[in-house]
């Protein structure tokens, strides 16, 4: 077990003692005047301070202690091993697997033809539950396009979203807020091949484009520039497109649609014409939240594993890995789901950190919020080996159309550094408190003394009385404001 201790100068009770000790002599001097009893109550308070320092210095047996302020280790690069479990999602029943995902959507006219009946109103659910299926340690954007280009997510970042529960429900209204185009000039259309440059300029490991094809197509030359834009063949790109009949739409407009296929063969993907009779749809609900159960049981498998079914003990070793297992509990909703798993998550998280660390750690590091978010990302990443979902009902505890989510977790030695880590920046961000408010401290208290004496000799004494009182009572304040910071 590591143990950062604090350094001698920031021990809470010697540095109160070093405070109390300058307090009182002044209080003498000021009640009393005598400068020799001052003298000789700040001595007695150096030597006791020196004296208790010496003894605690000699009486520790334990690790070195760590420096003052300690520069953390510079975070390197995240690299694939790091990256933790790729998605498993699907659009339309197209799948796709990796970390990076852009969501390319067709907003033009005729996306918009038949109401709730349209291709894009029809799209909105497969949307959210392929969204749904992204983890912590994934990312993605959606982009927008006909007379512009819209984003999800911030534009001037132009990096990924984390999927955590904030940028996901965020996901879901940019979703419910989608509207086609009413109609606009072809001359001042944003066109297709320049949103999907832009989802190429993410560096994602997949791209899903959704159309209804009636997009103007790009010209060869620009399809050829994508090609080459996707270095390496590194983004496999998927089109969707939405028909009202797929045979009907196969045999009338195959040759309008043959560059969409050519596009998803030259990107490593797949090309599907899907039906919008087809696509599941959303059913009302008072509020927005995240899709139901069978969006889990659509990529659900039958059985539950048997590390679900037989979870190990808490942080139950094997070996040089100790392997837990965090539990949601049941929840209505996937919002409030993942929220719960992210509890659970951090309550893991925070058991394991008390026997490698030390204890009582793991709370005061959860409690942390830079380093709470840290900590999500790195268990997301590293710690979580294996996701399950599962539909949930309970009609005695309200909930309908439910879902419960499993988390297979394994600590290892990487995973203890992390923590180590975690912790030396937390106690070292106290540190710098502690200095500050000692400093701070300190200076009101030399401030308050220079100002009496100052005062005092401007004014011959004339207001001595009241000066001594002022000056008490602010001494008192201090010294309240030292045990505060300092007990």
């Amino acid at each position: 077990m590591e143990s950062v201790q604090p350094s001698f100068l920031f021990w809470p009770g010697v540095t109160g003692l070093l405070i109390l000790a300058i307090a009182v002599g002044f209080l003498l001097y000021v009640f009393t005047g005598s400068s020799r009893l001052v003298a000789g109550v700040l001595f007695l308070g150096l030597l006791l301070l020196l004296g208790l320092g010496f003894m605690r210095s000699a009486g520790y047996n334990g690790p070195p202690r760590a420096p003052l302020v300690e520069l953390a280790p510079p975070r390197m690069p995240i690299s694939s091993a790091q990256l933790g479990p790729a998605a498993n999602t699907l659009l339309c029943d197209v799948p796709a697997k990796g970390h990076r995902f852009v969501y390319v959507i067709d907003c033009s006219a005729s996306m918009g033809q038949g109401g709730p009946a349209s291709p894009l109103e029809s799209v909105k659910e497969s949307l959210k539950r392929s969204v749904t299926a992204l983890q912590r340690n994934h990312r993605f954007q959606m982009l927008a396009f006909d007379r512009g280009l819209g984003r999800c997510f911030d534009a001037a970042s132009e990096q990924l979203a984390s999927a955590d529960n904030s940028t996901v429900v965020q996901a879901f209204e940019w979703i419910d807020g989608l509207v086609a185009d009413k109609g606009a000039d072809e001359t001042k259309r944003f066109i297709a091949g320049d949103a999907l440059y832009e989802a190429l300029n993410l560096q994602p490991d997949v791209i899903y484009f959704v159309t209804d094809g009636q997009v103007a197509q790009p010209t060869d030359s620009r399809l050829e520039l994508l090609r080459k834009w996707n270095t390496a063949g590194r983004t496999v790109l998927h089109v969707i497109q939405l028909v009202p009949e797929v045979q009907q739409a196969s045999q009338a407009n195959a040759g309008k649609t043959k560059w969409l296929a050519d596009l998803a063969n030259k990107h490593r993907g797949q090309f599907r014409q899907v039906a919008i009779a087809d696509l599941p749809r959303e059913e009302p609900r008072e509020s927005k939240q995240a899709p139901p159960s069978a969006a889990v049981a659509a990529t659900t498998p039958a059985k539950p594993p048997d590390w679900v079914k037989h979870p190990p003990q808490p942080l139950q070793r094997f070996g040089d890995v100790r392997r837990s297992v965090a539990t949601s509990g049941p929840c209505p909703d996937e919002e409030s789901c993942r929220e719960s798993l992210d509890m659970a998550l951090l309550a893991s998280a925070a058991g394991y950190v008390d026997q490698v660390v030390e204890h009582g750690a793991g709370r005061k590091l959860i409690d942390d919020p830079a380093a709470r978010e840290r900590i999500l990302q790195y268990l997301a990443a590293n710690v979580v080996k294996e996701l399950y979902s599962e539909p949930y009902d309970a009609p005695d505890l309200r909930i309908e159309n439910g879902v419960v989510r499993h988390a297979r977790l394994e600590y290892n030695e990487p995973a203890a550094n992390f923590f180590r880590q975690e912790w030396r920046m937390v106690v070292q961000e106290e540190r710098l408190l502690l200095l500050a408010g000692g400093v701070g401290v300190f200076l009101a208290f030399v401030g308050t003394i220079f100002a009496y004496l100052k005062i005092d000799t401007a004014t011959r004494g004339y207001y001595s009385g009241r000066l001594r009182l002022t000056a008490g009572a602010m001494i008192i304040g201090l010294i309240v404001a030292a045990v505060a910071l300092f007990g």
